[in-house]
């Protein structure tokens, strides 16, 4: 059965998943890749379209490569070299998007591709069993000097194909907003859209103060990632390690960076830079994913999505706690007054509720924090 998934995709052939070793498991978050920039009209229906299913998704990593359809205020060296890797011939399009940096013939020739249809091929690629297992641990970020520190670990639960496997860590900034076109302020064809999701920011050709979601900044280690961390036959049940200490741009908002730490096979050909397996995190004053935060506090869900009234949130304490904090805040990182029913603060799986009438349409983070452990997922208003 696994075998016939990956016929169906040239990423997932080559990677040559078999069976899980020993029992070890790896979660799997597919990687969209998103191609946009402010000139693309056809653009922010289309992004709000991949957002709200990242949301909606939690085991899927979101970067946006402001590059492909000319260039804007956070078009980089970096974006300019993932565009001339990736697209198609000596052109460039937007909207456009990567899935796992695969390729899926029947959608196009290269991993660089149109829209249409992603979440059916996002679905099914972050179902399926992942080879590695990644994770950012002792992380920490220190807001006076701006240094980030993080180390990231990848642990093979499977073999795979003989091959040039590297890690790499890069930075995010959600919600970028600037002033002035063509840097920051988004053109857009769709009125109707821009009135309805962006009120009293569209002048009728462009949406003023447009928040860009999930901009990819820098790549921590290199375009491609750490050369010669990890072998070129990966040894099943074996972590290999890369440590990363960054210096984080005054230009930066700090309040709202996470950190991607990805696995990836790099070769020449379009089609060989592939995706195993990702992980992100918030950045905050200490962060870390995986069993550090599981073992002590885990989001299990949130729903409905959308939320209307009300939003429920299920999650497992595993640690007697004096006291629990539950947040909400929008995009721009202002937190929200909300109604929250009790707090259960004993070990176990517990239930809150808020309510949600007095929230705009639009997208949240919810985040639930105790003395030691804090944790944040996004959800959708509507």
């Amino acid at each position: 059965m696994k075998t016939a998934l990956r016929i169906l995709a040239t990423l997932i052939t080559v990677i040559g998943v078999q069976a899980q070793s020993q029992g070890q498991t790896a979660i799997k978050k597919v990687v969209l890749e998103e191609f946009t920039t402010v000139l693309c009209g056809n653009c922010p229906p289309v992004s709000y379209t991949i957002g709200q299913w990242h949301d909606s998704n939690p085991h899927s990593v979101l970067m946006v490569i402001h590059d492909g359809f000319g260039s804007d205020a956070m078009t980089s060296t970096l974006t300019n070299s993932y565009f001339n890797a990736f697209h198609p011939g000596n052109m460039g399009f937007a909207p456009a998007i990567m899935i796992d940096r695969g390729l899926y013939p029947w959608k196009d020739s290269v991993p660089y591709m149109s829209n249409g249809g992603f979440d059916t091929i996002a679905t099914r690629v972050m179902n399926e069993p992942a080879a590695v297992d990644v994770q950012i641990m002792n992380g920490t970020y220190d807001a006076v000097t701006r240094s980030l520190s993080a180390t990231v670990n990848a642990t093979f639960v499977s073999s795979v194909t003989p091959g040039d496997y590297r890690i790499n860590l890069f930075l995010v900034e959600d919600s970028v907003t600037g002033t002035g076109y063509p840097a920051y302020d988004q053109k857009c064809y769709s009125a109707s859209f821009a009135n309805t999701h962006y009120p009293g920011m569209f002048d009728g050709t462009h949406i003023l103060g447009y928040p860009h979601r999930h901009v990819m900044r820098q790549a921590l280690l290199g375009t491609w990632g750490a050369a010669s961390i990890i072998p070129n036959t990966p040894v099943i049940g074996s972590t290999y390690s890369k440590n990363v200490t960054y210096t984080v741009p005054s230009t930066y908002n700090a309040g709202r960076l996470s950190v991607v730490a990805v696995v990836a096979h790099y070769a020449s050909a379009k089609s060989q830079k592939y995706v195993l397996n990702a992980n992100d995190q918030k950045v905050t004053a200490t962060f870390a994913t995986g069993i550090q935060q599981t073992e002590q506090l885990a989001i299990n869900n949130i729903y409905p999505v959308p939320a209307t009234d009300n939003v429920h949130l299920v999650f497992t304490n595993n640690k007697q706690q004096d006291n629990i904090q539950v947040s909400i805040c929008d995009i721009l990182g202002h937190t929200q007054n909300v109604s929250v029913s009790q707090t259960d603060r004993t070990v176990g799986t517990h239930e809150v509720i808020f309510n949600t009438q007095g929230l705009a349409k639009g997208i949240y983070y919810l985040t639930i924090k105790t003395s030691d452990a804090q944790t944040t997922r996004k959800f959708i208003v509507d």
